[in-house]
């Protein structure tokens, strides 16, 4: 896996009372010939156990591995444990992993689904 995004809530402050609302993981998925890469962005879905993603996808048959056991391929699905979307042509020698994160959440459709206002201006902004 190449990286985990996991949200926590920690009530009034509380470390203790810590516990895990969300996780994304994004896989590499392989290089293409023009350097840039390819990656499947998984979703945990609210209320869904948060176990190992690719054991929960390849339990799906969504999964498509090499013969030497690397994942080369994740099929894009939806339902109510799981979300699985790609990324491609990720250029990772100009882009870092902040970058890698926001295609994988617009891609996911959260920029559908958290439109920004048409104007964002400040009340207090002089113009």
């Amino acid at each position: 896996m190449t990286l985990r995004i996991e949200l926590s809530i920690v009530p009034y402050g509380v470390e203790e009372n810590i516990h895990q609302i969300g996780r994304i993981d994004i896989w590499n998925l392989g290089r293409n010939t023009d350097e840039t890469s390819n990656y499947a962005v998984i979703q945990f879905k609210p209320g869904s156990p948060f176990e190992d993603a690719l054991t929960l996808a390849n339990a799906k048959g969504l999964v498509t591995f090499d013969r030497h056991g690397i994942v080369t391929d994740v099929r894009d699905w939806d339902d109510q444990e799981i979300k699985i979307v790609h990324v491609i042509g990720h250029d990772r020698k100009t882009r870092d992993a902040t970058d890698l994160l926001y295609r994988a959440l617009v891609a996911l459709g959260y920029a559908e689904r958290n439109p920004s206002p048409k104007s964002e201006r400040r009340k207090n902004d002089s113009g």
